[in-house]
């Protein structure tokens, strides 16, 4: 019973190691060049926050910033305009900033972890601790060099909150439909009506969230509708029903949502969908290329394949093996149909960690399933082996992702040069960029910015500020 609780202990101790370490990775991002504009907000984004369903732009025709992302707005502006201030009871205003930041990415990144294992353990009947499953999972989550390839919590703030909690909330949302397809249970399969406002709530916020949200419910939607049709026979009559007017209604609602998309003024400049098609395989070379992040998961995970194609086949066996083809086969109509969604200069290969996002997420589940699967079924001088390879994969992942906590120095320390200053307009020796994507030379550009501040607590009024003359290279 001691060694049982040692090792317990153990696991815990190194998740919570982990999730430490990430929490600094986090605090110790600069902040972004979209921060102010959603949290202010500035005059672009002040009409979405304005009409949540956007009925202006499709029976009114006019056009405005982000038409179809209410609630992911309206999310992130409740969040920085309470929790900074919050924080400011047991720290500094600037660094309630930060670990403002901190504090919603590392919840997110537990969030995720939770997903990931229970959609795993869906599939594996688990007799190994769930710790260790979790512990698993952790390397898998890049703040570092590979973070622009299969990160799912970015750098920036807003993109975390515009990409990342819509989808970890998709996930969640379409949890119940897994359980349908893989469970094993005999007895049938009953809704529980206290999920009823939850998931109002979610066929709601989801398809006015984060930009990629509509297009895959569209996608997914038809398959897991028909996918629940097929099972019916593991659902009580009134859970079935209720299962497919949730799906009918979310459908719907994406079908708009994509529609009033199309009025949004942040479509970018127009490049044909030919020219779209061809920028398309750069990205994927980049993807590849640029740093191993990719090859190395994809290798293990074609590993892992070929290991439980070797096992005796069962009933886990054939479902871990649908989900392989069913992940390659969503990832190829998914990247085939990603340049029909416009776009944007700032993403000139289409491709990129955000926009690769849904199908990163499907490889840490896909991983997780084989891996689990395989650590429980492999024995003897085979398990040496595969746990062998299973720790180089990790400590590759676990080296990777190692930072040297200066990210945000020179924004920092400019932020707490403006707070202490005492003119109108303030010249800045740190040639850094502060809450911008650029640096600051002209003061007057840093107006929404600084009002901002003001309202963080920072500032006991407007202070613009520049980068000093002397310091512009």
């Amino acid at each position: 019973m001691s060694n049982l609780i040692i090792k317990k202990a153990c696991y815990f101790l190194l998740i919570l190691i982990g999730l430490i370490y990430s929490f600094f990775q986090h605090y110790t991002e600069p902040l972004d060049g979209d921060l102010v504009g959603v949290v202010l907000p500035t005059e672009p984004y002040q009409q979405v926050l304005e009409a949540p369903l956007g009925f202006s732009a499709v029976f009114g025709g006019e056009r405005y910033a982000a038409t179809n992302r209410y609630f992911i707005h309206q999310t992130m502006y409740l969040y920085f305009n309470s929790v900074p201030t919050v924080l400011q009871k047991i720290t500094d205003p600037v660094s309630s900033i930060y670990a403002s930041a901190a504090v919603f990415k590392i919840l997110l990144q537990i969030f995720l972890l939770w997903l990931f294992y229970r959609y795993s353990t869906l599939v594996v009947n688990l007799k190994m601790e769930w710790l260790l499953a979790v512990l698993l999972l952790i390397p898998l989550f890049q703040h570092s060099s590979y973070n622009g390839y299969i990160g799912l919590i970015s750098g920036s703030i807003t993109y975390t909150f515009f990409y990342t909690l819509p989808l970890a909330l998709l996930l969640w949302f379409f949890l119940p439909y897994f359980k349908i397809f893989i469970s094993k249970e005999k007895t049938l399969l009953r809704f529980e009506i206290w999920t009823l406002p939850i998931i109002i709530f979610g066929i709601i916020y989801l398809p006015f969230s984060g930009p990629l949200i509509a297009p895959l419910i569209l996608l997914l939607s038809p398959g897991i509708i028909i996918g629940l049709i097929l099972k019916k026979k593991r659902l009580t009559a009134f859970a079935f029903n209720i299962r497919l007017i949730v799906l009918f209604l979310f459908v719907i609602l994406a079908f708009y949502s994509f529609y009033l998309g199309t009025f949004n003024l942040e479509n970018g400049q127009a490049i044909s969908v030919l020219k779209r098609y061809q920028l398309l395989p750069y990205g994927l070379f980049y993807q590849f290329t640029n740093r191993p992040a990719l090859p190395i998961l994809l290798i293990f995970m074609i590993g892992n394949l070929w290991w439980i194609r070797r096992k005796e086949q069962t009933p886990t066996t054939s479902q871990i093996l649908n989900l392989y083809k069913w992940m390659f086969f969503f990832s190829m109509i998914y990247i085939l149909i990603l340049p029909l969604g416009g776009y944007r200069e700032y993403r000139p290969y289409i491709l990129r960690m955000d926009t690769l996002m849904p199908i990163n997420f499907g490889l840490f589940i896909l991983y997780g399933i084989g891996t689990l699967f395989l650590l429980e079924k492999i024995k003897g001088k085979e398990k040496k082996i595969y746990f062998g390879a299973l720790c180089i994969f990790s400590l590759i992942f676990l080296n990777a992702n190692r930072s040297n906590f200066n990210k945000n120095i020179c924004e920092r320390r400019a932020l707490e040069k403006i707070a202490t200053a005492k003119e109108k307009i303030i010249p800045i020796e740190n040639n850094c960029k502060i809450l911008s994507w650029d640096v600051i030379v002209d003061p007057e550009k840093s107006r929404s910015n600084a009002q901002l501040l003001k309202r963080w607590n920072v500032t006991d009024s407007i202070r613009l500020y520049y980068l000093a003359p002397n310091k512009i290279k």
